[in-house]
């Protein structure tokens, strides 16, 4: 079975994880993606992370229509901080038969050297890399030599339009209640589910 992993905070889900994950599913034919919210992620612990269970919530709610699309807890069951080489560790160990393909954005690539023990993560997964940022073709594919190198890392591509979306974004018009800026940026379910429950508003004095 071909797995495909979406990790990361979902603070909120936005149509730009939905369309690389769509693009991974189809392009790699790919039996599932699952979407795995992290728990404590030790490189984003801020004031404006939402616990994970109203994480999940929304990954849920955003793929309730989507058959291949899975919501998984299996990175906010465990505790203390969370990194991806020991998710990785734990899902072949649960999951031996299975491949499993790293869904990410050109500019996680381009960094991947800087994440925890990559050569772990490298030896449990393929890569599932897509254009962000401003980021050539011709420096993402030397990244990709460079992490073969170095870290015995398989990075694969795929061929989708760069969709600019940020989390950060979509928060800071939810600050200020500038609910129209977001309404694009999120599938409507999250949306109806971010203004019902006035997520990170600003509060009033």
């Amino acid at each position: 079975m071909k797995i495909g992993i979406m990790g990361g905070t979902f603070n909120p889900i936005h149509n730009g994880h939905l369309s690389l994950a769509n693009a991974a599913l189809t392009q790699y034919m790919l039996d599932e993606v699952w979407f795995m919210p992290s728990g404590l992620p030790a490189h984003k612990a801020n004031d404006e992370l939402l616990p994970p269970d109203i994480r999940l919530q929304m990954v849920e709610l955003a793929i309730q229509e989507k058959e291949n699309f899975k919501a998984s807890a299996f990175e906010i069951v465990r505790e203390g901080f969370t990194y991806t080489a020991d998710t990785m560790v734990a899902l072949a160990k649960k999951y031996p038969e299975a491949e499993f393909y790293f869904i990410i954005g050109g500019d996680s690539l381009m960094k991947f050297h800087k994440w925890v023990r990559p050569e772990v993560i490298s030896a449990h997964t393929k890569l599932l890399a897509a254009g962000r940022n401003g980021y050539t073709k011709e420096e993402l594919l030397s990244q990709s030599e460079y992490l073969k190198k170095q870290f015995g890392t398989k990075v694969l591509f795929l061929d989708m339009p760069e969709l600019i979306i940020a989390s950060n974004e979509i928060r800071s018009f939810s600050k200020m209640q500038q609910y129209d800026a977001i309404k694009e940026m999120v599938p409507n379910a999250v949306f109806e589910y971010i203004t019902e429950n006035q997520l990170w508003k600003c509060p009033t004095n």
